[in-house]
């Protein structure tokens, strides 16, 4: 398990469930200036999903956010390379 905690400006309640969903960003004036495409939690989140665990946040506004990523301590190589992702990362390490 690994976590990463801010003091930032926090979410919403109501704006949990987009924050992992493709392209979705919170429209307000505040956090318009932080930019960003809308992909980076997707992303992380099919990686943890990929490897078998999960990625979730807890956050209060104007305090800051804790994503926690758990992963499994171990993965099997014989269960990875049944996903069409893992004969790609094998391809790029050799």
């Amino acid at each position: 398990m690994f976590e990463v905690a801010d003091t930032g400006i926090g979410i919403a309640p109501e704006h949990l469930p987009l924050l992992f969903q493709d392209f979705s960003q919170i429209e307000d004036a505040e956090r318009r200036q932080y930019g960003g495409t809308g992909l980076g939690l997707a992303i992380s989140r099919q990686f943890c999903r990929l490897m078998g665990g999960d990625i979730t946040v807890a956050s209060v506004p104007r305090e800051g956010s804790t994503f926690t990523i758990r992963l499994p301590a171990m993965i099997r190589s014989d269960d990875a390379r049944e996903h069409p992702v893992a004969s790609e990362l094998e391809q790029v390490d050799q």
